[in-house]
């Protein structure tokens, strides 16, 4: 490494290619050359055998060189005598020191657990049998981890032992002194306990039946919203939760948007306030594209203005905390800038923001 250490568990890179990579070349048969024996006499050459390409699946005969075979899809290639296949998924038992660290341009599949220490990424989705246990693992699709994401406490100045992050949605039965990021939403059956969990969708920490499903300790972030069976843990650790991240940044939005288009309407009504009868017909002409113009301008800002709107406060609307069993106290709730810190346990709840204050309101829950 870079501070002259060796990483043991870099065993380097698992052989992949990408879409349109060459694979294989043929070298066509060719008439081969006479010879002499050693009394002179001709030696007729037998002529070169020529041999097609096999195609397996996941490669293709070049469109533009009938003697080169191309890759159709990401992934690592599979070699045969007149052939390579393309597997876009990676089969492997385990991910530990005797596999090393993996980097994979498809989809991965780890049959039981991905151990501590490892790394591991992906182009397309990661799906572990077992558990993911102190290490790293990013992938650009989904993250699906039957047992569970586990990490080791550390102080609370130092970063989490464990990593997971997925540009689409994470989904797993517990998380522990993990931290999880997604693009998408984070499911999690059983509990969240001290985990930093990162949503750019919205946070489930429940089961199917809505009774089961704990976040204590740590921090969950959603850019939608939060649902729960239980928020906090009776006599348990300081818990931070905050619903709807994106507020403040689309409350600037419009803020930004009303301004244009104020500053606009105002141009325009200064244009229609100039004699054009007075201008010299160059001036005038030109005034009068401006003013087209920036009526168009309005009309446009208009529609997004109005578009985003409707968002905005669709998003206000929906994007609560719901919990479904108990809230505990010494959990900090937050939306924007206002915070409110429980100080009792509630029944299950609603928890909104008006834009202005945060709400706690008691809800009733069917019977599943």
């Amino acid at each position: 490494t870079d501070d002259g250490h060796v990483d043991m568990r870099n065993l380097g890179e698992v052989i992949s290619v990408i879409k349109d990579t060459p694979l294989m070349k043929k070298i066509p048969a060719t008439q081969g050359t006479n010879g002499l024996s050693i009394t002179g006499k001709t030696i007729i050459a037998a002529s070169g055998i020529d041999s097609d390409f096999q195609l397996y699946p996941g490669s293709s005969i070049s469109p533009i060189d009938s003697n080169l075979l191309v890759a159709d899809i990401d992934g690592t290639p599979l070699i045969h005598a007149s052939g390579i296949a393309i597997d876009n998924l990676l089969t492997v038992k385990s991910i530990n020191a005797t596999s090393g660290h993996v980097s994979f341009n498809g989809s991965i599949f780890v049959q039981e657990d991905i151990e501590p220490g490892m790394k591991v990424s992906a182009e397309g989705s990661i799906t572990v049998g077992g558990f993911i246990e102190n290490a790293e693992v990013n992938a650009k699709g989904d993250i699906t981890v039957m047992n569970g994401i586990i990490g080791r406490p550390v102080a609370d100045e130092e970063s989490l032992t464990c990593s997971v992050t997925s540009e689409g949605k994470v989904t797993t039965k517990l998380a522990q002194n993990a931290h999880i990021m997604a693009h998408s939403d984070i499911h999690i059956t059983l509990h969240a306990n001290h985990c930093i969990l990162e949503s750019l969708g919205s946070i489930f920490v429940i089961d199917n039946t809505e009774k089961h499903g704990t976040i204590s300790g740590g921090k969950a972030t959603a850019n939608g919203f939060i649902k729960t069976a239980n928020l906090g843990i009776e006599g348990g650790a300081y818990t931070k939760i905050q619903a709807f991240y994106d507020f403040s940044a689309q409350k600037e939005m419009l803020h930004s948007l009303q301004k244009r288009y104020d500053d606009i309407s105002s141009q325009i009504i200064k244009i229609e306030q100039i004699n054009i009868e007075r201008q010299s017909p160059e001036l005038a002409e030109k005034i009068l594209r401006s003013k087209e113009k920036s009526n168009q301008d309005l009309l446009l800002l208009k529609s997004t203005l109005e578009r985003e709107h409707i968002t905005f406060n669709s998003n206000l609307k929906t994007n609560h905390i719901f919990v479904t069993n108990k809230i505990f106290p010494r959990v900090d709730i937050q939306f924007n800038t206002e915070h409110l810190v429980t100080k009792r346990e509630y029944s299950p709840s609603k928890i909104s923001y008006s834009g202005y204050d945060i709400g706690i309101e008691p809800v009733m829950i069917g019977k599943k």
